[in-house]
């Protein structure tokens, strides 16, 4: 299950330059490391940071499943974020419906709406489906 994409602008994390031959570009390490400290500030678990192709995961505690949050940048200018959250139950959970994801994806999402929201500076961020 997936949830509802947030989105915030900021240009905050351009104080990390990207080391030569880093990849993804260090201000989206920065936006995940940052999003990492505002969840744990909320009570959230965060057991790690992975590189992605298309940005980070921000690795979420969870016993039965994979719960993460995808984030990286929208644009080249890396003023445009956007994170998600992802739960991954194993295969034979889904087929079988063993594992109930959607309390916890709506309550991680809310929480990641108030951290893209004071990334914001107090604005309402958009929200996308």
């Amino acid at each position: 299950m997936i949830g509802p994409t947030q989105f915030a602008t900021s240009n905050r994390f351009h104080a990390a330059r990207p080391e030569e031959g880093e990849a993804p570009p260090a201000p989206e390490r920065a936006f995940a490391d940052w999003l990492a400290e505002e969840l744990r500030a909320r009570g959230i678990t965060v057991s790690g940071l992975r590189a992605e192709d298309f940005g980070w995961s921000v690795l979420l505690r969870s016993e039965s499943y994979n719960l993460r949050i995808e984030c990286g940048a929208r644009d080249q200018a890396m003023t445009q974020w956007a994170a998600y959250v992802v739960a991954q139950p194993p295969l034979l959970l889904r087929i079988f419906r063993m594992v109930e994801t959607r309390k916890q994806v709506e309550r991680l999402s809310a929480a990641l709406a108030k951290v893209m929201k004071s990334l914001n500076a107090g604005e309402e961020p958009a929200r996308e489906r």
